[in-house]
C-alpha cells in the first residue's frame, strides 16, 4: 500500500481528525511565513489567533468549492445553480473576511479601525473585496480542491478495480452454475441412451454439447458479445435439455432484432436455465416454457415464463442473486429485472438499455 493509499484510509477511517490535521499545517505554514517577514514569536498567541481567523474563511471557501460548487457543475450538471452559488458565496466570504480583519485582526495587531469605514462600504467596496480577499482565500482553496480530487480518483481506482474483480468473480460463478456436473451428467447420458436408437440424433446432441461448452469456455470472454451467438447457445442449451423430456414439456422460443446487437455474456442463459431447472421439478402434468426476446430502439427485452408450483422457485433465488449482481455491475442504472408469481406461472422480465 502507498503513501496515497494509506493517507486514503485513513481520511475514510478518521474523517474529522484528517481535515484538522491538514488545516493545523495550513496554520503553521502560514504563521512560519508571517514570522519570516515580520520576525514575531513563534510562539505568540496572538499570532496564531491573527492567522486562523484568516484560516476561517480560507476553510469557508474550500468548503464552499469542494461540496456545493463542484458537484453541481460537473456531476449534476447544473451548471447556472454552480455559477451563481459560486458568485454569491465568494461574496459574502469577501466581506466576511474584511469584517474579520477591520473588526477583530487589525484590532490585535494594535492597528484601530478605519475611521468611517462602515458596513455598508465594506459590503460596496467590490474592487477591494476582489483584488485581496478573493485571491486570499481562492489560494489554499485551490490546494484543498486539488488534494480532494486526488484523493476522489484514488477512490473511484479502487472502486473500479473492486468491481472489476466482483465482476470476474460473479461471472466465474455464474459459470460454474451454468456447467453444474448434474447438467452435463444428465445431458450425456441422454444422448447415451439415445445412441441405441438414434444414430442422427446422437451425432447432433453431441455436435449442440460441443458447441455450447466452446462458447462459453472459449468465446465469451469479452464484455460484450453478439446477441445472435447468445441466442444461439440458448437454441443449443433448449435442445439438450428437450433430450430429458418427451410431449411433457412444450418450450416456445422466438428472437427478433437481435442481429446486430451486443450484450454481457451468460445473462440470458441464467434466466433460460433457471425456468428449466425449477419449472420442471417434478413429472406430473404437461409442463410449458415460453422465451420472448426482442431488442427495438437500442432496448433488449427477455421474458422468460414457465409453468410450475411457487415453491419451486424458492432454489431458484441464488441464480437470480447472481443476476442482480452481474446487471449491477455491467448495466449500472440502465436495466430492470421484474420477477412476477401467478397461480401456476413464474415470469421473469429483463430489460437492459443496451
Amino acid at each position: 500500500m502507498n503513501l496515497l493509499e494509506n493517507i486514503n484510509k485513513f481520511h475514510k477511517e478518521h474523517r474529522i481528525p484528517a481535515h484538522l490535521f491538514f488545516w493545523l499545517g495550513v496554520l503553521l505554514l502560514s504563521t512560519g511565513e508571517r514570522n519570516y517577514y515580520y520576525r514575531e514569536d513563534w510562539f505568540s498567541l496572538q499570532t496564531y489567533a491573527y492567522n486562523g481567523l484568516t484560516l476561517l474563511t480560507q476553510a469557508l471557501t474550500s468548503y464552499l468549492l469542494a461540496y456545493l460548487v463542484i458537484p453541481l457543475f460537473f456531476r449534476k450538471k447544473q451548471y447556472l445553480t454552480a455559477v451563481l452559488l459560486l458568485l454569491s458565496g465568494m461574496y459574502a466570504i469577501c466581506i466576511l473576511s474584511r469584517i474579520i480583519t477591520v473588526y477583530l485582526q487589525e484590532p490585535l495587531s494594535g492597528t484601530l479601525p478605519k475611521a468611517g469605514e462602515t458596513l455598508l462600504e465594506i459590503v460596496t467596496n467590490v474592487s477591494k473585496l476582489w483584488h485581496v480577499y478573493f485571491f486570499r482565500n481562492f489560494s489554499v482553496a485551490v490546494v484543498f480542491l486539488f488534494l480532494k480530487l486526488l484523493k476522489d480518483q484514488q477512490f473511484l481506482q479502487q472502486r473500479s478495480l473492486l468491481m472489476e474483480k466482483g465482476k470476474a468473480a460473479a461471472e466465474l460463478q455464474l459459470l460454474r452454475n451454468q456447467l453444474q456436473p448434474h447438467f452435463l451428467f444428465n445431458t450425456l447420458n441422454n444422448i447415451y441412451a439415445l445412441s441405441f436408437i438414434d444414430n442422427a440424433g446422437t451425432s447432433e446432441s453431441i455436435g449442440r454439447l460441443s458447441d455450447m461448452l466452446d462458447y462459453i469456455l472459449y468465446r465469451c470472454n469479452q464484455p460484450f458479445v453478439k446477441l445472435s451467438e447468445e441466442v444461439d447457445l440458448l437454441h443449443n442449451y433448449i435442445a439438450l435439455q428437450a433430450l430429458r423430456y418427451d410431449k411433457r414439456l412444450q418450450v416456445g422460443f422466438t428472437a427478433s432484432g437481435h442481429e446486430t446487437a451486443l450484450v454481457a455474456p451468460l445473462l440470458l442463459l441464467t434466466l433460460v436455465e433457471n425456468a428449466f431447472k425449477h419449472g420442471v421439478t417434478d413429472n406430473a402434468g404437461h409442463k410449458k416454457i415460453d422465451i420472448v426476446i426482442t431488442v427495438a430502439a437500442s432496448q433488449l427485452h427477455c421474458q422468460v415464463q414457465n409453468t410450475c408450483a411457487v415453491a419451486a422457485h424458492n432454489g431458484g433465488k441464488i441464480g437470480l442473486h447472481n443476476l442482480r449482481q452481474q446487471l449491477e455491475l455491467i448495466y449500472p442504472e440502465k436495466h430492470n429485472l421484474a420477477i412476477t408469481t401467478t397461480e401456476g406461472l413464474f415470469t421473469v422480465t429483463l430489460t437492459i438499455q443496451l
